[in-house]
């Protein structure tokens, strides 16, 4: 039973994101992406962290840096085009 609710849940939560995505500016679902992203490698970080694998969620952390500088470049050349 609670295999077939899981399955249920999924279904559901599938449909709802492909309404998303088809429904959606690109703008939005880069944004949804990005965060989804963020939040999946932070809950991995703890993860390991939790468990004592402290060195896997340093190299992760040592991975992000350059994404996240480009990030905050990108966001600051597009708020200046906007003014």
């Amino acid at each position: 039973m609670p295999f077939l609710i899981l399955a249920i849940g999924i279904i559901i939560g599938g449909f709802a994101l492909y309404r998303f995505f088809i429904t959606s500016p690109v703008k939005t679902v880069k944004k949804f992406l990005s965060i989804c992203l963020v939040i999946i490698i932070t809950a991995v970080m703890l993860f390991f962290a939790m468990t004592n694998k402290i060195y896997i969620s340093i190299g992760l952390a040592l991975l992000l840096v350059p994404i996240a500088i480009k990030s905050c470049i990108s966001k600051g050349k597009s708020k200046h085009k906007d003014e």
